[in-house]
């Protein structure tokens, strides 16, 4: 029996890439796919997919649609859909999303709050964005 590779995302499949001598302080909002290969520290916003690269870092609040994430994040993180943290990856925060994957060798240190995406619409004020860890 074969195992797919259900969540690998080549650059091509990406609306916008921030690359790796990139650095960013401030907030980001987009609407489609973004992937960071960087370093961002702030706010990111956005009801589409966010991919968090494999050397990238970012250290701040994240409400967005999807969530895949092979890098390093710090912060607090909201997630309509589904949440991935691909093997190696780092996180430290809390998080509240419908789904959740977490590979083997990913860390995970924080809370999770699991619901279905439905209820999170209505309850998505339960985990602000702008509360810094």
């Amino acid at each position: 029996m074969g195992t797919k590779k259900l969540y690998k995302i080549t650059e091509s499949e990406i609306t916008t890439v921030l690359n790796e001598d990139f650095y960013l302080k401030g907030s980001i909002q987009f609407k489609s796919s973004l992937m960071i290969k960087g370093k961002f520290e702030g706010d990111i916003t956005a009801p589409g997919l966010l991919v968090v690269a494999e050397r990238a870092a970012v250290k701040g609040n994240i409400k967005c649609g999807l969530l895949i994430s092979a890098g390093s994040i710090e912060g607090n993180i909201n997630v309509q859909k589904k949440t991935i943290f691909k093997s190696g990856s780092f996180f430290k925060g809390d998080i509240f999303t419908a789904a959740l994957i977490t590979e083997d060798t990913a860390v995970f240190n924080g809370r999770c709050t699991m619901t279905s995406a439905d209820s999170q619409r209505d309850q998505s004020q339960s985990l602000p964005v702008n509360e810094k860890k």
